[in-house]
């Protein structure tokens, strides 16, 4: 017994343009989702460049960088535009920032990327400040 399967030529085109069709949507959302962690990750070094000029003000008042409890209270709204910043959150990153003072004239600030990028690697890196 032999079985003959034939497709008509209009069923065919059907099936192959929605086959290009899934494959464009999934081209245009990977693309999507790179360029917003891109565009996240770009955020994120700009705000850790922003702190980092803030924490830098408030040494040159105070003589001292602040404390883990003082960056994360009203008083550092003085010395940035937008605070706290913008958590960009991922799987990867679960928060984008972190801060911690060494001693009164040293620092660590977190910052976590999505991808990575502007030499810096995906996931956590940190820049120690001091004086």
């Amino acid at each position: 017994m032999q079985l003959n399967f034939h497709i008509s030529s209009s069923v065919y085109r059907t099936l192959t343009v929605l086959g290009v069709a899934v494959i464009l949507v999934w081209s245009i959302g990977a693309g999507w989702s790179k360029g917003k962690s891109m565009a996240d990750a770009g955020q994120v070094l700009a705000n850790a460049d922003r702190l980092v000029t803030g924490l830098d003000y408030f040494y040159n008042d105070q003589d001292r960088y602040p404390t883990a409890l003082e960056f994360d209270s009203g008083l550092m709204h003085a010395y940035f535009t937008s605070f706290p910043p913008h958590n960009f959150t991922s799987s990867q990153c679960p928060e984008s920032y972190s801060y911690k003072r060494n001693s009164a004239s040293q620092y660590l600030l977190g910052f976590c990327l999505p991808v990575a990028t502007n030499g810096f690697r995906q996931g956590w890196n940190s820049s120690t400040q001091g004086r």
